[in-house]
């Protein structure tokens, strides 16, 4: 039994609708007084706007936000509760929220990629951050004086520069191996700091240029823990790339997983592209779901290969005893013969079901017996079901391609082969049962 595969065609329907609320659809409101937002340019590209009732500044637009000097940008600096900064700006502007003093909450974007002079200085209610790893540089005093507790520095910072990171209350402090240099009185005065976790290994950290005095003040100078197995686990994720169904592509895989469980709880929330790590493991096994073949996005499973080199499984159908009533419905495995102009040839590994060629003794060809119409579930069947109709779901027969079938006359004996047809699923030839390129001896 064989038949070819074509490649599917996805084809995705979008529902849109519209909810029309009529005039009483929701119950009357008080009536409450707003205060009016405030709009403005904060840099050459950049708009903000701001909402007194909430405290609430958005910022947008593209490029760097202005620059000031000894006071914050913004006029209502002590009103503001929370701060987003949307994609496409690329730079906090010096003294941007310099004593913002309310300030609770900062949503920074990953198009940002610099954090300038006393952006954020003693704002003491902010007491966390998530510093985006675009971000390559934090200049002076940028977070001194603030409320945070805990920080991992982004993995694209160069460097820690003066009083960045003055800053009483933090304890725990998380630095890439990206960091050169570490300057005077970065961290001074941080007393509470109990964990310096650091990404790679003690030689790493040997090698950055440490000022002397860059954790003046602070409770340790040195990390307590080297998560060099972190940063490995995190290479070996990245390397992986597009999923193949190949046994190099599998050892990357297994590389990386083997890497991510060797790491301790601790380390592996250190572990940003985890998720690429779990996504790929999915998309391998999906090639070998034992139910339906799969495709990678964009190819026809390039690295199947014919000549019965490899074998996949699509649809299900009575195999296996159940030792009790029946047959268990198992997957189907099928022989590659040819892995061409986007269609696979498959050949099933074993035989499926005991058929007659024609249920009524009579002179035949393929293209009138009882077989093909069992076969291919066409009018005429004599069966109450079909082969078609019961090994594959409506999904998997629209992506079994209709096959021109050259119907030869017998070769040794001449008998008429009779017309040709277009079956999805039919018997070899005895032509292509001796053709070598399929896997066959001649």
């Amino acid at each position: 039994m064989k038949m070819t595969f074509k490649k599917p065609l996805a084809v995705l329907l979008a529902a849109v609708f519209t909810l029309m609320l009529g005039a009483n659809a929701f119950p009357a409101l008080l009536p409450r007084a707003f205060a009016e937002t405030v709009t403005g340019q904060c840099g050459p590209n950049v708009t903000y706007v701001f909402d007194p009732d909430t405290g609430a500044l958005t910022i947008s637009g593209t490029g760097n936000m202005d620059d000031t000097f000894w006071e914050s940008l913004f006029s209502f600096a002590n009103d503001i509760k929370s701060v987003v900064v949307e994609d496409g700006v690329t730079r906090v502007g010096d003294y941007a929220f310099f004593e913002c003093g309310s300030l609770q909450s900062v949503s920074l974007p990953d198009t940002l990629r610099q954090i300038g002079d006393n952006a954020f200085y003693n704002c003491e209610a902010l007491t966390s951050v998530t510093i985006p790893d675009s971000v390559s540089d934090i200049e002076t005093y940028a977070f001194a004086g603030t409320g945070i507790t805990s920080l991992t520095l982004p993995k694209s910072l160069r460097e820690i520069n003066i009083h960045t990171f003055s800053i009483e209350g933090l304890t725990s402090v998380t630095i890439p191996t990206s960091v050169t240099k570490i300057w005077i009185c970065a961290f001074q005065g941080c007393g509470a700091l109990s964990t310096l976790n650091y990404y790679g290994g003690e030689e790493d950290w040997a090698a950055i240029d440490i000022d002397s005095d860059a954790f003046d003040g602070a409770s340790l100078s040195a990390p307590t823990c080297y998560h060099y197995g972190a940063l490995c686990a995190e290479n070996l994720i990245s390397e992986i790339g597009t999923v193949t169904l190949t046994a190099a592509c599998k050892a990357r895989i297994q590389a990386a997983r083997e890497a991510y469980d060797r790491l301790s709880d601790y380390e592996s929330t250190l572990v940003t592209n985890y998720k690429t790590l779990t996504d790929a493991e999915a998309a391998f096994a999906a090639f070998n779901t034992g139910k339906a073949l799969q495709f990678a996005p964009g190819e026809l499973a390039e690295n199947i290969f014919g000549a019965q080199q490899s074998n996949i499984w699509f649809g299900k159908y009575k195999q296996s005893g159940n030792k009790t009533d029946g047959f268990n419905e198992d997957p189907v495995k099928w022989r590659v013969l040819s892995n061409a102009d986007g269609k696979l040839f498959l050949l099933s590994d074993q035989n499926l079901d005991v058929v007659r060629y024609n249920q009524k003794y009579t002179s035949v060809t393929w293209a009138t017996c009882t077989l093909r119409k069992w076969l291919n579930g066409y009018d005429g069947n004599p069966y109450s079901d079909s082969f078609i109709g019961s090994a594959f779901s409506g999904k998997e027969t629209a992506a079994i391609a209709e096959t021109a079938v050259v119907n030869d006359d017998n070769p040794s004996y001449g008998t008429p082969g009779g017309d040709d047809t277009t079956d999805r699923v039919f018997l070899l030839s005895i032509a292509e049962a001796k053709t070598t390129a399929y896997g066959f001896m001649d």
